[in-house]
């Protein structure tokens, strides 16, 4: 590495990896934050960022799922992961139309489509 590289301002790189693991007081499973580990950019390529490890991050079309750029990256994924199950499980819960319908339409989710049903015959 030359001087000028010594001078660089390199992003901030988080990586999830799933043998790092951290455990909370009186939780039994790994706590989702844990997994994420700070890397150290020691020097670049053309393409990619090389980090401690041997580790190489594309500097384009990085997957979201395992780098993140920003500690608020992080922690709003941190958020959702803590989130999803509750909101999903809240979501099939919901019997009111119009609920369901705002839930939709704040996630842009098309429910227009609605399948040809037979004729209920009375009895």
């Amino acid at each position: 590495m030359n001087a000028k590289e010594d001078t660089k301002d390199y992003p901030d790189i988080w990586q999830f990896c799933q043998n790092s693991r951290v455990y909370g007081d009186k939780r039994s499973a790994p706590i989702y934050r844990g997994y994420w580990r700070k890397l150290t950019v020691e020097g670049e390529t053309s393409r990619s960022w090389v980090c401690n490890g041997d580790v190489k991050v594309p500097k384009r079309n990085a997957d979201p799922q395992f780098f993140k750029f920003s500690l608020d990256e992080v922690e709003n994924d941190c958020r959702i992961s803590e989130h999803r199950y509750t909101l999903m499980r809240s979501l099939e819960r919901v019997q009111d139309w119009d609920t369901f319908e705002k839930v939709a339409n704040a996630l842009g989710v098309d429910i227009s489509f609605f399948p040809d049903l037979p004729e209920i015959a009375e009895k």
